[in-house]
């Protein structure tokens, strides 16, 4: 997250935001089992998102020059959540898959994380304001497209497909739900054809 560019001492950035992951670790050690998977993944991703939301707004809390320890602070919350959540994904995750699916659909779930890696450098070339409301803007959607997944604390592993189809409530699918998910649909291709 472009730590060297906060201002201030940038060997100091750098090295708190790396010893910023510690505290992230040690609160997913301590809280996933005490309030579920899918509550600390979620909050984790909203407020790193917020954190880092909140940075964009460094103008109204910092010097001319835009230099201010809230930014660091800012910053900081953001990569222990961030760093969270990430150690969250695996344990999450391979809850969710089938033995079935879990080798390969790990495999797949870290080989996207390495493209995201990869990506956000280039990313941070964007500009302060653009970097921080990407990574914002993408923890934030993360935060609340997790919710809508299940649950998994308590429950035993699905061995198949058809387990994972079954023992997970997805909600129940009836004719009303896929009507109203068609018209979503058919509104939103519209919108986007006469845009």
């Amino acid at each position: 997250m472009s730590s060297g560019n906060l201002g201030k001492n940038m060997y100091l950035n750098v090295a708190l935001s790396g010893l910023s992951e510690m505290p992230g670790y040690i609160l997913c050690i301590a809280l996933i089992d005490r309030v579920g998977r899918k509550r600390f993944f979620s909050g984790s991703f909203l407020l790193g998102g917020a954190a880092c939301v909140a940075l964009l707004l460094r103008p109204f809390y910092s010097g001319s020059d835009g230099d201010s320890s809230l930014v660091v602070y800012f910053a900081m919350a953001g990569k222990l959540c961030i760093s969270a959540a990430f150690n969250t994904a695996y344990i999450y995750s391979s809850e969710l898959l089938p033995t079935v699916l879990r080798n390969s659909g790990l495999g797949v779930f870290s080989a996207a994380a390495r493209v995201g890696g990869i990506v956000a450098p280039i990313a941070s070339t964007m500009g302060f304001n653009k970097t921080y409301s990407l990574f914002g803007g993408a923890a934030l959607i993360s935060g609340f497209l997790v919710l809508q997944l299940p649950e998994t604390i308590g429950k035993p592993l699905p061995e198949t497909i058809d387990e994972v189809e079954n023992h997970f409530d997805f909600g129940e699918v009836t004719k009303e739900s896929v009507s109203a998910m068609e018209e979503r649909l058919s509104m939103y291709n519209q919108n986007s054809d006469s845009v």
